[in-house]
C-alpha cells in the first residue's frame, strides 16, 4: 500500500499571473480546499419526480498561518486582497505535483494575543477550473 502524503510536504505558491514567477507562501500552518457543485431540483405539475440540474463547480480555499510581514508570498496575497485582483495559487501536495488555479481573495483574518505569535489567513474563491502541475493530482 502506498504511503499517505505528509502535511509537511505540501507547498503553496502564489503568482500575479499564470505564467509569472511563483513565490512560496511561507509560515502557513493550515490549508483546506473544497469543491462543491450545487444541485437544483425543480418540481413541475404532472411529473412525480423533479427535474434535477447541476450547477457550476464552486472552489473554495482557506490558507492560514503565522503572520510574516516581510514574506513575499504573503505580501502578494495581501496586495491582491487590497486591490481586489486575482492571484494564481499553486498547491503541490507532495512538493512537486498538484494544480494551479486563479483565485480571488474573499476575506482576510488576523488574530493576536499577548502570549502567542500572530496568525494571519485568507479565504479564496476559484475563478476558473484548476490546471495540472507536473503529474497532478488535481484533488
Amino acid at each position: 500500500m502506498p504511503a499517505p502524503s505528509q502535511g509537511e510536504d505540501l507547498v503553496v505558491q502564489v503568482a500575479a499571473t499564470a505564467i509569472g514567477t511563483k513565490t512560496n507562501v511561507e509560515g502557513m500552518t493550515r490549508y483546506s480546499r473544497r469543491k462543491a457543485r450545487p444541485v437544483t431540483r425543480t418540481s413541475v405539475f404532472m411529473r412525480p419526480t423533479p427535474y434535477v440540474s447541476r450547477g457550476q463547480k464552486d472552489y473554495g480555499f482557506t490558507l492560514s498561518g503565522l503572520l510574516i510581514l516581510d514574506d513575499a508570498g504573503q505580501q502578494l496575497i495581501r496586495d491582491a486582497e487590497s486591490a481586489g485582483t486575482s492571484v494564481f495559487l499553486t498547491v503541490l501536495p507532495d512538493g512537486t505535483n498538484g494544480f494551479m488555479q486563479e483565485v480571488l481573495v474573499g476575506s482576510l483574518s488576523h488574530d493576536a494575543s499577548p502570549d502567542a505569535i500572530q496568525d494571519h489567513g485568507w479565504e479564496f474563491t476559484g475563478v476558473d477550473e484548476p490546471s495540472e502541475v507536473g503529474t497532478g493530482p488535481i484533488i
